[in-house]
């Protein structure tokens, strides 16, 4: 079933859901991001983005980034995989990169979490 706008992901919605991924879930550091994977949630992916205004002044920029990271979360085809939890947290270290920049670290750190999405990962 898809969401809306022919999503197949959810998105997490209040600050419960995003305490329960940082809670219980394991964590991904890398330069620009830092990613929370909670595996076994029983339900269909989810994703949230969390860009403050520390990493980006103007609404444009932060948008920017949230679009970049939806769109390799979709190309990675994560959403064909069930029962995980994604929350996506950009560090300051990211407000002076650029749109190819961006790109090539979120791919690589949603490509390691396959690993962790694999039947036999524990979180």
């Amino acid at each position: 079933m898809t969401g809306p706008l022919g999503r197949t992901w959810g998105s997490l919605r209040g600050k419960k859901e995003f305490d329960l991924v940082f809670d219980a879930g394991r964590r991904l550091t890398g330069r620009y991001f830092t990613l929370f994977l909670r595996v076994g949630t029983g339900g269909g992916p989810r994703l949230g983005l969390i860009v403050s205004k520390k990493v980006a002044r103007a609404a444009t920029r932060r948008n920017m980034i949230k679009r970049i990271i939806r769109e390799s979360f979709r190309h990675a085809d994560l959403a064909r995989l069930k029962g995980f939890d994604l929350v996506v947290l950009a560090r300051p270290t990211l407000a002076g990169a650029g749109r190819e920049e961006i790109r090539a670290s979120i791919d690589r750190q949603i490509a390691g979490t396959v690993a962790h999405l694999s039947p036999g990962a524990r979180p």
